[in-house]
């Protein structure tokens, strides 16, 4: 399943966001404050709340004030995502939040809607509708109806449920896999968020899927100078030594005492290289701490996930990367009076002709600043 359009209203510095025809992946690129970090935001919302509760997850964001649009308070927040099923089914889910006028302190007023589309027959089917007000205990609709099988819609639900849980939202934190010593833990299968757990991964790959693992330390090796074996030895007491063997030293080296960027280009191949790992991957500016000629074939890796595995959003700074991708991918960020637009870099007459004519390359107007000076106002 993908997400096929998503349409947001009052969220942070989204006053009003429509995307439409989503591509398989997505590569955003803007100006620093621009509104790429709080895209990503809206993913993890809808996981915190399936995880807990509506209300924790827009309490965890500084409650309802400061999740609103400034300028809009009193107006509903709104997230409505269109998502394309493997039988090429539509399924729309819709949520609403606004405070609650008589119990602002704790109530908020939740209206959940998911519908799917018979687009052979036109109709529509009501999976179920939720509206009124709802305690701050307030659960999400998809989990009540995803776990309880009572009627003909509830696959629907479940289906979505599963669809958010599984999306991966990576920020690779370079300290949790280099220093200190992770115990053991029986099939680590897939890589958190942060990538604490590397080397629990890496052992489960090298027990459960020998030719995976070959083929990441074969990568590990071309990418990075020197390399010619990664490793995990296993201690007396059950924490996990990652070791990186150069090829010019008989003794390896632990994770601690190699490079930043040796331990963030082994921590995307796992993470793209592990069958496990499925879903919507989202990441921010991947180029951190990797040498420039590495991010072609980090791409490369990317667009091969995108394909096979699950939808990709990225955000960039990088030349390189907007390089790398395909140009129908790239989406342009701005900020005007406060709030963020996001436009489709090719459909900015300039930018496409520019480009279809092999005149530049996406990194290079990113780079000499036409990206930006190129686009068409937004309505």
């Amino acid at each position: 399943m993908r997400i096929e359009a998503l349409e947001l209203k009052n969220y942070k510095s989204f006053k009003h966001l429509k995307l439409t025809n989503l591509p398989e992946m997505v590569v955003l690129v803007g100006a620093n404050g621009t509104g790429k970090t709080t895209l990503f935001d809206v993913f993890s919302f809808l996981q915190d709340a399936l995880a807990g509760t509506v209300s924790k997850a827009v309490n965890a964001r500084g409650r309802y004030k400061e999740l609103v649009t400034r300028g809009s308070e009193g107006e509903s927040i709104e997230i409505k995502l269109d998502m394309r099923n493997a039988e090429n089914q539509l399924i729309r889910y819709e949520l609403k939040i606004k405070p609650n006028p008589l119990m602002p302190s704790t109530d908020m007023v939740i209206e959940h809607e998911l519908v799917t589309f018979n687009e052979k027959w036109g109709v529509e089917e009501l999976s179920f509708f939720e509206n009124g007000i709802v305690p701050a205990t307030d659960v999400l609709r998809l989990k009540v109806h995803g776990y309880v099988v009572e009627d003909n819609h509830v696959p629907v639900a479940t289906v979505v449920r599963r669809f958010i849980e599984s999306w991966n939202q990576f920020d690779f934190q370079v300290d949790s896999t280099r220093f200190g010593l992770p115990r053991l833990s029986d099939e680590e299968r897939f890589l958190s968020a942060t990538g604490t757990n590397l080397a629990n991964v890496i052992l489960e790959l090298k027990k459960s899927n020998p030719p995976v693992y070959e083929k990441i330390v074969e990568k590990a090796a071309r990418l990075i100078p020197g390399v010619a074996k990664v490793d995990v030895t296993v201690t007396e007491d059950e924490r996990l030594l990652l070791k990186i063997q150069d090829s010019a030293f008989e003794r390896p080296f632990y994770a601690k005492h190699v490079s930043e960027g040796t331990m963030a280009i082994l921590a995307y191949l796992v993470l793209l290289n592990n069958p496990n790992q499925t879903g919507l991957l989202t990441l921010d500016e991947p180029e951190n701490l990797l040498y420039p000629d590495i991010l072609w074939e980090l791409c490369e890796d990317l667009q091969w996930y995108a394909k096979n595995r699950g939808q990709v959003f990225v955000s960039t700074h990088s030349p390189e990367v907007l390089n790398a991708v395909p140009p129908e991918s790239v989406y342009l960020l701005k900020k005007e009076n406060g709030t963020t637009q996001i436009t489709k870099a090719m459909d900015d007459e300039n930018i496409k002709s520019l480009i279809e004519n092999g005149d530049f390359l996406m990194g290079s107007l990113w780079n000499s600043g036409l990206l930006s000076s190129g686009l068409n106002e937004v309505s």
